[in-house]
This record gives structure tokens, sequence and C-alpha cells, in this order.
């Protein structure tokens, strides 16, 4: 789920802004073949942003979702990446070891994310002149409130999945 939230993300986010970046800038612009921000750069914008969302993007997906596949069906592990790991740290991830860097992971990558998601939303905001809203919401006040608000909330939910992992595995 944590995933495929990322890659809904950075789907959304992108889906715009990339072919737009390189309808500005990209190797044909800069090798002197098309102009910046013209009709013949269109279609070198989408080349570009298909080939970064393409099928190399696509491919790490499908090794991602192999890995979780064949482990679950084979050898009937959980659909997570910790059992997808197993074969390269034995049992060590089977411990307590392995639960500390499942939430660990979980709690960074969604920290990750959601600090994307803020820049790019206080980015559109300054954007389309919304320049006070902006202020206030990089205000260090209420960053600093956000911030404790969102550790508290992970860490919570975090150490709430350790317990629920642990009486299940006893």
């Amino acid at each position: 789920m944590m995933f495929d939230a990322g890659i809904g993300v950075g789907m959304l986010m992108r889906a715009v802004a990339e072919p737009i970046a390189h309808f500005k800038n990209n190797p044909a612009v800069i090798q002197g073949v098309n102009t910046a921000l013209s009709q013949d750069n269109v279609r070198e914008a989408y080349v570009w942003s298909f080939l970064y969302w393409g099928s190399g993007a696509w491919a790490c997906y499908v090794i991602a979702g192999l890995s979780l596949a064949f482990f679950n069906y084979c050898r009937g592990l959980p659909l997570t990446i910790r059992a997808a790991l197993t074969s390269l740290f034995s049992k060590a991830l089977s411990s307590t070891l392995g639960y500390i860097v499942a939430v660990v992971a979980k709690i960074l990558g969604v920290a990750q994310t959601l600090v994307f998601d803020v820049e790019q939303f206080v980015a559109g905001l300054t954007r389309i002149g919304s320049v006070d809203l902006a202020n206030w919401i990089l205000h260090p006040v209420w960053r600093d409130r956000i911030l404790r608000w969102n550790l508290g909330l992970f860490s919570g939910a975090a150490l709430a999945e350790i317990q629920c992992l642990w009486i299940r595995r006893c």
C-alpha cells in the first residue's frame, strides 16, 4: 500500500510538471535542434517525459511486484518488502530487528513523501499568486507544529504496528 501511494504521488505530482519542464529545456534544446517553448519542442518534451515515466520506471515497479509475488506464492511469505529481502538477509529480518527496520523505513518514506507534497503545494500556491498563504504554511511556528504532529502520528502508528505484529507472532 505504501509502495502504491508513493507511485501515485509521483505520478500525480509529475503528470503535468514533467512535460512542462521538458518543454522549456531538454537535450534537443541544449543541442540547438529545437527552440525552447515553441511548437516544435512539444513532441520532444513528451518523448523525454515518457522516457522517465515509461519503461524505465515501470521496470522498477515490475521488479518490486514480481519479487513480492514470487515470495508470497512460492514460499508463502507475507506481502511485505521485508519478506522479499529474506533471500538476501535470511532470517535476520524475521526477528524484532526486521520489524524495527520496516517501521523506520515506513516512517522515513511517508515523511519524505509528505515533504515533497507540501513543497509542491506551496510552489503551486506561490505560482497562482497566494504568496501570503504560502508564507503562512512555511512560517516556522506552523512548520514545527506540523512536523511534531506528523512525527507523533507516524511514530504512534509505527509503535502500534510493531505491537500488533509482535502479538501475531507470539
